[in-house]
Formats: C-alpha cells, sequence, structure tokens
C-alpha cells in the first residue's frame, strides 16, 4: 500500500461535494463488510450507485478514499469526546468517556479495518499513534490540573489510563465484549477507575 504520494482532488462544486461524500459513506460500508483486502473498487461504486468514473475523478485507488475516511473518523472520535467535555462542567470525565465509548461503537466496522491495517502498513500505524497522542495529551491533562503527588509519575499513569479505556472501548464496542452489555454502564465503570486513580494520587493534606 502506498499513501506517500495522495492525489486526492477537492471537488470544488458543491455537486463534486456531494459525490465525494457519497462515495465516502459506501466506502465506509463496504470497508465495514468486506474488510480491507476483499474491498474493490467496484464494489464501493456499486453501493455508491455511480460509475467507476465518478470515483476515479477524486481518487485514485481504493487506499486513497480508505485514508480520508479514516481521518474523518479520527477526527469525529476525538472531537465528539472533547465537545462532550466542554459542555458539561460537573461530570467532564464521565461525560467525555462516555461520548468516546459511543464514537467507537458508531464506527465499529470501520474501527475495526483500521485496527487491521495499522498491523501491516505503516501509514495507518501513523494515524493510530495520532489518535492516541491526542487522547493521552488529555487524559494527562485531567491529572495536571489536579494536586497529584510529585513521586506519581504522570507519563505512566496518563499511559496506562488511556490504554484502559481504549482497550476496553475496543474490546467491547468493536469486538462485542465477553457478555450482553450497557454502554452507558460500562464507561461509567471506565471513568470510576480513572476518577480513583486521581483521587488516590492527590497530594494527601493530613
Amino acid at each position: 500500500m502506498t499513501n506517500n504520494e495522495r492525489t486526492i482532488q477537492e471537488p470544488k462544486t458543491q455537486k463534486g461535494k456531494l459525490m465525494k461524500d457519497k462515495l465516502k459513506k459506501a466506502a465506509a460500508v463496504v470497508y465495514g463488510e468486506k474488510g480491507y483486502i476483499n474491498t474493490r473498487i467496484v464494489d464501493i461504486t456499486t453501493e455508491a450507485d455511480v460509475s467507476e468514473g465518478n470515483f476515479y475523478r477524486y481518487y485514485a485507488n481504493k487506499d486513497e478514499i480508505l485514508v480520508d475516511i479514516i481521518e474523518d473518523m479520527i477526527d469525529d472520535i476525538y472531537e465528539e469526546s472533547m465537545n462532550q467535555a466542554k459542555n458539561q462542567s460537573g461530570q467532564k470525565i464521565k461525560v467525555s468517556t462516555r461520548a468516546f465509548f459511543k464514537s467507537i461503537k458508531k464506527h465499529a466496522k470501520l474501527y475495526n479495518v483500521f485496527v487491521q491495517v495499522s498491523g501491516f502498513d505503516p501509514f495507518y500505524k501513523e494515524k493510530q499513534q495520532e489518535l492516541r497522542k491526542r487522547f493521552l495529551k488529555n487524559v494527562r491533562r485531567t491529572f495536571e490540573k489536579q494536586e497529584i503527588s510529585p513521586d506519581v509519575d504522570l507519563d505512566y499513569i496518563s499511559s496506562a489510563i488511556a490504554s484502559m479505556i481504549q482497550q476496553t472501548a475496543y474490546n467491547w464496542c468493536v469486538l462485542g465484549g465477553e457478555k450482553e452489555y450497557d454502554l452507558e454502564e460500562l464507561s461509567d465503570v471506565v471513568s470510576n477507575i480513572w476518577i480513583n486513580a486521581i483521587e488516590s494520587n492527590k497530594i494527601s493534606t493530613h
């Protein structure tokens, strides 16, 4: 897969933007159902009900459209949790974690493809690391705002909490978990572990 030289053409008209959006929505469906290897351009154009010529007007190959829809997904996952955190002053951790879980579930099939291609393609591995860095930065910020003991290594604890949240979301919202589950209850359990980590590492006032 070669993603270093992208030839994606941005549409100049409203009609072109609508066509490109139609292709991206179709690609997200097809990749989610067929996975990376089995997806063909004709599958995408059939799902979108457009000609292959329309596809090649915006993308050179199936990899370029995958890049586009994954970048959209990453932005959506990150921005959704951030927006919820800004809009809620009381329980920011619980609200933002719940939003993150819901966003992962919303993109479950495509997110699974993203994880798969990240295992063998350096470009997507970098994208996965980009999402983690953005998420890790926000987790660390919650600790920095508290009076955390100087003995606590913020890099370690932030990494551990971020990994717990991301892996739990993947295991349950993408892979289906070990049993039937309630998304809000699950995300609250994870949030409580995060909150307890903050409280237990605060500077003692006694």
